[in-house]
């Protein structure tokens, strides 16, 4: 289990790891970088807690020159990391993902997904794929996506609705 303090400015100070066993005890994670985290995005795969962050450099109680990224935390090697975001619109992601066995960032703009998957966590390597929506005759909205669908087949489905509902009649898309 993973528990972080937040401290002055939602800063994330002093990590602890809870190891369950005959000997249960909790542990501080050492070389925690300044950051806050998003509450709202986050995913676990394979092991490794993904979540968005903002961080940059400074002391353990300021984030100085805020960048928005990915924060990684390694269940097996107890280790937090940053992840470097693409720059550009990488970096505006609304929804973490499950794409084909990997973390991808999914961000919904202008008629498209734009999709960066994790390639290398080491290396900051992320690939990208930009999918064109339908469009719809009549209706006039935004749609963001609302899941991925990862079933091994590596087919690309995701799952779309509108940004906001605004009509008692709306559409859920299935894009293949």
């Amino acid at each position: 289990m993973l528990c972080m303090t937040k401290g002055k400015h939602e800063i994330a100070q002093e990590p602890q790891v809870l190891r369950l066993g005959e000997e249960s005890s909790w542990r501080t994670v050492e070389d925690c970088p300044p950051h806050y985290s998003s509450e709202s995005l986050h995913i676990c795969i394979d092991g490794v807690l993904y979540y968005g962050a903002c961080f940059g450099t400074g002391t353990t109680t300021s984030v100085v020159g805020k960048e928005r990224g990915v924060m990684s935390f390694d269940v097996r090697s107890e280790k937090l990391d940053v992840i470097r975001v693409p720059q550009g619109r990488a970096r505006k992601f609304t929804s973490m993902t499950r794409y084909n066995g990997k973390l991808a960032l999914i961000y919904t703009v202008y008629g498209k997904i734009g999709s960066w998957v994790l390639e290398d966590a080491v290396k900051h390597e992320w690939s990208s794929t930009f999918f064109d929506l339908p469009r719809l005759s009549g209706y006039n909205t935004k749609f963001q996506v609302f899941c991925a669908i990862d079933d091994g087949d590596d087919a690309g489905e995701f799952v779309l609705a509108p940004k906001e509902l605004q009509e008692s009649t709306f559409y859920v898309l299935y894009y293949i």
